[in-house]
């Protein structure tokens, strides 16, 4: 949870492990685990400032961090990938998380659009 003395930050307890992970698209749920490594853990609780620099070194020069913003446990930002713009938000608790995405992407004059809720839960530690 984070402090009034802290505004910038997400939540501090985000522990890494193993989580489970529920991502919807079109009506459709797909399940799937992913471990959640301390450098992952220290990404999301960071400040802006850190959590973007960690956003832009996971990019490796690929992508382009447009906007990146930490409000409470809150966590937004705005990628570019080539022909490719994802938005995102994630809310985080000290084990588990909510969030939803959308992906634009323009491929011969069209623009498709698609959009994801995504929500995970600690399962313990990484296996």
């Amino acid at each position: 949870m984070a402090s009034a003395a802290l505004p910038l930050r997400a939540a501090e307890q985000f522990t890494a492990g193993q989580d489970e992970i529920a991502a919807t698209t079109d009506g459709k749920t797909q399940t799937f685990t992913h471990c959640i490594t301390p450098d992952d853990a220290k990404g999301i609780n960071a400040d802006a400032k850190t959590g973007r620099e960690l956003a832009e070194k996971a990019g490796k020069g690929l992508c382009t961090i447009r906007a990146y913003d930490v409000k409470g446990n809150t966590v937004s930002s705005t990628m570019a990938c080539g022909d490719s713009v994802t938005t995102s938000s994630a809310t985080y608790h000290s084990d588990s998380f909510e969030g939803d995405t959308t992906t634009t992407v323009t491929a011969g004059g069209k623009r498709i659009t698609r959009i994801a809720h995504t929500e995970g839960k600690r399962l313990g530690a990484c296996k």
